[in-house]
């Protein structure tokens, strides 16, 4: 399964980016280059891409710098109000919507750096797909979703600065026009913070290896999994700049750029971190009597089954990749033979009210019956799908559930699997398969 098509418009190669290509597709992106005059016509094809780069470093070779902002200028009024999200690589100043460039990345660039933008654009837009798709399901059950209306410009954001390097004053003086600037001086004192209150972006002000290990862990974290952080660094090397970006960082800030720079990634960050949330909004407005589960407040199973079947013709006619998760609670049995069903539903109200927090804004979670459940994840491949489930296993495994009018409480250990999403005339042995010890 391809991860998302790229196009890369640039007149001549050059050395700076002459395998970041090769790179790209390794990862799994579908590559295409191609020349300013044929780019209108790549983006109208059948197959067209889902992000454009724009190689500003060949047109600062070639001298062909307006003519490459032209040609972005033309794809965006192509696209009407779709826009096409374009990057521009080795570019300066601010992202210029006006132009058609929806996002700058600076040198150094690196194939681990750009995979991570490209798959974070791609998954906003999986997630406005997706809520197109709900809103046509719901239509099916009589049922009229609530309109996505994108973020307003808001309160100014609140940042947490971890570390105390003399960066913290430029910090300071970049970011507390614009934001609220929140400093802990210790890793310690960070996750403290962080398990305590909301941030719209962090920033890492501290050595790579300790930036490394606290992206490691907040990625591991479903509630910070989404969260912008940005990386504050001398001058890394490409081996550093991979670490870093590999971990997880939304983006890089060398010291030279840090004051030119960091007020507008730390803005951009939050815009892109704010639209992903008020689409999470719409998700959780849209569910009603009709489409959820009453114990659970999770989508019900006539519902997450419509869904699924229209998601996997989407797969087969789109080559998207789509994937299908299933928890099961085994311990539901002896909690409804020990202490009697209202417990059990109790425990299912606190398990289904967990996973519906701690799944990924676009994956569409469902209480199938019993003490079984099921998440749609739209645009993930089963790699990434097993790692988003891990992340809710996690949690679950290390929660101690209450078990009402006894006083006890539970610790439960979930059996999750997934697989691929593929055409098929019925779900129903798929998910039994699943939940009988299948594919993981």
């Amino acid at each position: 399964m391809r991860r998302g098509r790229v196009l890369v418009i640039e007149e001549q190669s050059c050395a700076e980016t002459s395998g970041l290509w090769s790179e790209i597709q390794d990862e799994g992106f579908e590559v295409n280059l191609t020349a300013m005059d044929r780019s209108a016509a790549m983006v109208a094809s059948a197959g067209p891409p889902d992000v454009v780069v724009l190689n500003m470093i060949a047109a600062e070779m070639s001298g062909d710098r307006m003519r490459y902002l032209d040609a972005a200028a033309r794809l965006m009024m192509a696209r009407g109000s779709r826009r096409l999200p374009v990057i521009a690589l080795g570019g300066t100043g601010s992202p210029s919507p006006s132009l058609g460039i929806s996002e700058i990345i600076a040198r150094p660039i690196s194939a681990v750096r750009l995979t991570n933008r490209i798959a974070a654009i791609r998954r906003l837009a999986t997630m406005q797909a997706e809520a197109r798709r709900r809103a046509d399901t719901a239509i099916a059950f009589g049922v009229t979703m609530p309109d996505f209306v994108g973020p307003s410009a808001g309160a100014d954001p609140t940042v947490l600065v971890v570390g105390a390097s003399v960066r913290y004053l430029a910090v300071e003086r970049c970011l507390s026009p614009k934001a609220f600037i929140v400093g802990a001086f210790s890793t310690a004192t960070a996750r403290d913070y962080l398990a305590r209150r909301s941030f719209d972006a962090v920033v890492l002000n501290t050595t790579v290896d300790t930036a490394v290990e606290m992206l490691r862990e907040f990625r591991a974290d479903p509630a910070l999994y989404t969260l912008p952080v940005i990386v504050l660094a001398a001058a890394p090397d490409r081996e550093a700049t991979d670490q870093i970006f590999a971990a997880g960082a939304t983006e890089l800030v060398e010291d030279a750029t840090l004051e030119s720079d960091l007020a507008r990634v730390i803005a951009g960050s939050v815009a892109e971190h704010r639209f992903r949330e008020a689409l999470r909004a719409v998700y959780v407005r849209g569910r009603n009597l009709v489409t959820s589960d009453a114990l659970t407040g999770l989508f019900s199973r006539g519902f997450f089954m419509e869904h699924a079947g229209r998601l996997a013709e989407i797969a087969a006619e789109e080559g998207e990749p789509h994937a299908v998760a299933t928890l099961r609670i085994d311990e539901l049995a002896g909690i409804n033979a020990e202490d009697g069903y209202a417990a059990g539903d109790h425990l299912l109200r606190q398990v289904g009210s967990l996973i519906g927090r701690l799944t990924r804004g676009e994956d569409l979670a469902a209480r199938i019956g019993g003490g079984r459940f099921a998440v749609l994840m739209p645009g993930t491949d089963q790699a990434d799908a097993v790692t988003a489930l891990n992340r809710v296993s996690a949690i679950l495994r290390t929660t101690r559930f209450i078990v009402p009018g006894t006083g006890r409480t539970l610790q439960i250990d979930p059996v999750g699997r997934v697989t691929a999403l593929g055409q098929s005339e019925s779900l129903e042995p798929v998910l039994n398969g699943l939940f009988d010890g299948g594919t993981v």
